[in-house]
């Protein structure tokens, strides 16, 4: 099965399933107003279903399927699988009742052998975190096959045509959907409110921050610290020479290290040949954080602060792990770039001189793309994006020292606080995790908005994607990581996170539904007004952010820019389809290839 005939299948099965969601709430309340006791009405009607001999059969073997994925190993993050198997299974036996008649005298040893499996299941779970995840999945699955259960094995068992069966969960959808609007439409009507109301407290914090650092007086340190940067690259030889040539123009750089992690194109080759490298004796500043085995040190002929460190393949937080513990002792302060990016001469000046004067543990830069077509429309969106970022969400969680990320194409870190918290973990996305890190510790972390990098944007829609799902499975990863921040005083932060960026993927298959079966939704007044508000709010973000970029630089933005405004819409919806692609593929960790260009 291809990559993207998964990412299809596993599309039509949430859609399925959230249909037949509908249907399953709907009978469930059904239950619940028709009768004085609801567990009681729930037993019974379950009851009925399973000491069905037609509907028993089907029922165990999905229950066996099930136990049998969670048992396999190999086939423990493959529910695509699992769910093909329970569909032929059901449509074996719907089209051969005969499989039935056989044997349903043995229905008795199929329940034996559930009991053995869930036995076997738990008792091969040793420890306790393993225990109680293996309970939660067994619990998700058990709501996943109830549904299923409720709603399609009656159908199942009329043996009449696909059309028939087609037409009658159709309208059984529509009639739920209609039946439960005394719910969904309060809930959908409430998330709307908390969107606008979300998206316009960030444009007024963001503005309230830009005001006060236009009026701030800048005060330059008499003396800046060391710094050291960390270029962590992998089968970078499109854009690393551009990129290390940036650097070396910058100012107030006292030592560059790249650490090349197991590349396997010319990218070590290149710098090797290019800067005048010859192996030298380096060895670790610190011991902090254990890395992959360092394989060579090299050092530039003609630049002397420039230095290659070969390691076998770890991942990226290996190479910044490693990048940090092998700068020299005297450095104080870290900056860590991709090596896919454009440094400006004077942002790790800038950068470094606000972490002294504000006393701050870490800080990010601004990062724009880097338009290398000027006709391509797909990078101006990124632009516009990007600029909204950082200009207002960004601005807007550094105004209460609320940022909970700073990004990993440009951002600096007191050595100190790296070694604190030690060194960057083996996530998706180390980079928030590691900020998230630091907020748990209640540093302080800021946003700089003067000092500016260009990284290479992805220039086709599949690279897009790529990247755009590899960053919300990290946010997805840190989130639920730190569920504490919902508690603290980073309560605001996360929820606005979790609300807006987590769950709204998630609410595109519902609301979609929802307006499928429920057309007239579309003039309801209260929904043209909230829907009117939420597009409005949208393009004034992107507005006050181009506002707030001409402020800073002129000349970045023209009119080609805003001519690109008609096709964001499009394009949001585009990017929260790519999210949900990311939550049913979140079990799968690889970063996948991106073609760049600087």
């Amino acid at each position: 099965m291809t990559k993207s005939t998964q990412t299809w299948f596993r599309r039509m099965h949430f859609i399925l399933f959230v249909s037949a969601f509908f249907i399953f709430i709907h009978k469930i309340t059904s239950l619940l107003y028709t009768q004085d006791e609801f567990f009681k009405a729930t037993y019974i009607y379950y009851r009925n279903i399973i000491t069905n001999k037609s509907l028993l059969l089907p029922f165990i073997a999905i229950y066996c399927c099930l136990f049998g994925v969670l048992l396999i190993n190999k086939f423990k993050k493959k529910a695509e699988i699992f769910v093909t198997i329970c569909i032929i299974t059901g449509i074996l036996l719907w089209r051969y009742p005969q499989i039935l008649q056989t044997l349903t005298p043995y229905y008795e040893y199929f329940l034996l052998v559930i009991a053995m499996m869930i036995f076997i299941a738990l008792a091969i779970e040793k420890t306790r975190k393993l225990l109680r995840k293996a309970v939660w999945k067994l619990a998700i699955w058990s709501v996943i096959i109830a549904v299923y259960t409720t709603i399609f094995f009656e159908v199942l068992i009329q043996k009449t045509d696909a059309v028939f069966l087609i037409e009658s969960y159709w309208f059984e959808l529509k009639a739920s959907v209609y039946a439960l609007k005394t719910v969904t439409d309060p809930l959908a009507f409430g998330y709307f409110v908390l969107l606008v109301v979300t998206i316009y407290v960030s444009l007024i914090k963001s503005l309230i921050f830009h005001i006060k650092r236009s009026r701030e007086k800048e005060t330059v340190p008499s003396k800046l610290p060391p710094v050291g940067v960390v270029i962590p690259a992998y089968n970078e030889e499109n854009t690393i020479l551009q990129t290390v040539n940036s650097v070396l123009k910058a100012k107030n750089v006292s030592e560059i290290l790249i650490v090349n992690d197991g590349s396997k194109d010319k990218t070590l080759s290149l710098l090797l040949e290019v800067f005048n490298m010859r192996p030298v004796h380096k060895e670790k500043a610190m011991n902090v954080v254990k890395t992959k085995e360092i394989i060579g040190v090299y050092r530039s002929l003609t630049f002397p602060h420039l230095y290659v460190v070969d390691k076998v393949n770890g991942g990226k937080h290996d190479a910044l792990n490693a990048g940090f513990q092998m700068l020299s002792k005297n450095i104080d302060y870290v900056a860590n770039i991709d090596a896919d990016v454009l440094l400006k001469e004077d942002s790790v000046t800038v950068l470094l001189q606000d972490m002294v004067r504000k006393k701050a543990i870490a800080a990010s830069g601004l990062v724009l793309p880097k338009e290398t077509n000027k006709f391509s429309i797909l990078q101006k969106i990124q632009t516009l994006e990007y600029l909204t970022a950082f200009h207002i969400s960004r601005a807007a969680y550094a105004l209460t020292n609320n940022l909970m990320i700073i990004s990993g194409a440009f951002g600096m870190f007191e050595r100190v606080a790296l070694v604190a918290v030690r060194g960057y973990k083996p996530t998706i996305g180390e980079d928030m995790f590691l900020c998230m890190e630091l907020q748990n510790r209640r540093c302080k972390l800021l946003y700089v908005p003067d000092a500016v990098i260009y990284t290479a944007a992805p220039l086709s829609l599949k690279d897009l994607k790529i990247q755009r799902v590899r960053w919300f499975k990290g946010l997805m990863e840190s989130l639920l990581r730190f569920k504490n921040f919902a508690r603290n005083r980073m309560a605001f932060a996360y929820l606005e996170f979790f609300f807006v960026e987590f769950l709204t993927p998630l609410m595109l298959p519902f609301g979609t539904i929802l307006l499928v079966c429920r057309p007239e939704i579309l003039t309801n007044p209260f929904f043209l007004i909230c829907a009117t508000i939420l597009i409005a709010s949208y393009f004034l973000q992107l507005i006050v952010a181009i506002i707030i970029e001409c402020k800073y630089r002129r000349g970045f933005i023209n009119l080609s820019h805003i001519l690109t405004f008609l096709t964001l819409p499009l394009y949001a919806v585009m990017t929260l389809v790519w999210r949900n692609d990311a939550y049913l593929d979140r079990s799968s960790r690889k970063w996948g290839s991106i073609t760049k260009s600087l």
